[in-house]
């Protein structure tokens, strides 16, 4: 058994003859890609008009190694285990088709009962500050959060917050994936931050309407009629806010639209800024002409600026321990506005609940040398993964 990180720095390629494919450039088109999208094999990329089609099926793959495959490809956004009912048998099967428009991405996904995770540190690593939107086509979803839980039907929808915890168990299922940047929806909601996990039932009028839009934006997709998709989004942006406010409290005007660019402008100062040990609120306030008061109105319900600095010290500081395996723990603890590496390590413990250290082990594992081949063999199309990399920048 050979060993590589199977979780190397995004968009690059592996080290020559590691036997893995180097994940392509997210903006490559595949040369000739053909319009004929049923047609299509497993695994392969196709490039329709401005679109971007992915199709990654691990049915082809011997039994033993399915389950696997699937786990690896899926911890680009979640955590994935086994379920209740233990790890799958050799008849499992997992599914997705992706598709890509600008800086949007919709996934069809069918698969067996599964558990699925998002820690502090897995967001951390990926970066990713979307929301997305999940449609349940068949299976259901069950959650427990310490502010309740909740479960979902077939036709049910649920919206997610990446840059939150969460952890969900489902049972076999078929559901469409809408992912989308936060700010495509953030201006159009009162409280954009107080939607994670929350259910939109099949029963409700508005959410009623919202999914048949994402019915409709899929099939669009799959047509491969990108004017089409364009000119539908932001009737199911729009939907989606008033699903989650209503139409009065959908908070569409100028104000909300004005607060959320500042608030846009303040968190690319810090994060152009972290590995300033002076970056605090005096600096911010001076650099975009602030009071103290203005600045803190947007941190209130945060925990204050000073939690937001670190917390974006400390998610940064994930990504270059994954990124630059080679750097000393002391270098990254200084490109992050940390003191010393001790202070380092003793914060990021405290938050992640290990050693920086312990990031870089976690996230090395053994590769089976069949696995190699599998990925190979079956033409295992693992573009998606790159794609919700490069959502996250």
């Amino acid at each position: 058994m050979a060993s590589t990180n199977l979780f190397r720095p995004y968009n690059t390629p592996c080290s020559p003859g590691s036997g893995l494919p180097a994940r392509r450039c997210c903006f490559n088109r595949v040369a000739g890609g053909r319009n004929d999208m049923d047609s299509s094999k497993a695994g392969e990329q196709v490039s329709v008009g401005g679109l971007l089609r992915s199709r990654f099926d691990v049915n082809a793959v011997p039994s033993r190694d399915r389950y696997d495959l699937w786990r690896d490809s899926l911890s680009c956004i979640f955590d994935v285990s086994p379920g209740p009912m233990g790890r799958p048998g050799t008849d499992f099967q997992g599914f997705v088709e992706a598709f890509r428009l600008d800086n949007i991405v919709l996934a069809h996904t069918r698969t067996r009962e599964q558990s699925w995770r998002r820690s502090a540190l897995e967001i951390a690593r990926d970066g990713m500050d979307h929301y997305m939107l999940q449609l349940f086509l068949a299976g259901g979803m069950s959650w427990q959060r310490h502010k309740g839980g909740g479960e979902i039907e077939p036709g049910d929808m649920v919206l997610f917050d990446l840059s939150q915890p969460m952890h969900s168990e489902t049972s076999a299922f078929s559901h469409l994936s809408f992912i989308l940047p936060r700010g495509l929806l953030e201006p159009l909601l009162k409280a954009s931050d107080d939607h994670h996990m929350r259910r939109l039932t099949a029963k409700d009028p508005a959410a009623a309407a919202l999914r048949q839009a994402l019915l409709r934006f899929h099939a669009l997709a799959k047509g491969n009629d990108i004017e089409g998709c364009r000119k539908a989004l932001p009737n199911l942006l729009n939907l989606l806010a008033v699903s989650l406010e209503g139409v009065d409290g959908a908070h569409l005007n100028t104000v909300a639209w004005r607060r959320w660019q500042m608030e846009r402008q303040i968190h690319t100062y810090i994060d152009q800024h972290l590995a300033d040990q002076t970056l605090g609120p005096d600096a911010i306030c001076d650099a975009l002409n602030l009071s103290r008061s203005a600045l803190y109105r947007h941190f209130g319900e945060d925990g204050g600026v000073m939690h937001c600095i670190r917390e974006r010290r400390l998610s940064f500081a994930v990504r270059l321990l994954l990124k630059e395996a080679d750097c000393p723990v002391g270098e990254i603890a200084r490109r992050t506005g940390f003191g010393s590496a001790s202070d380092f390590s003793r914060v990021f413990r405290r938050h992640f609940g290990v050693a920086p250290r312990q990031v870089r082990q976690r996230w090395t594992i053994e590769y089976p040398e069949r696995w190699r081949l599998a990925v190979h063999r079956y033409a295992l199309d693992r573009e998606y993964e790159a794609w919700l990399h490069h959502l996250a920048g």
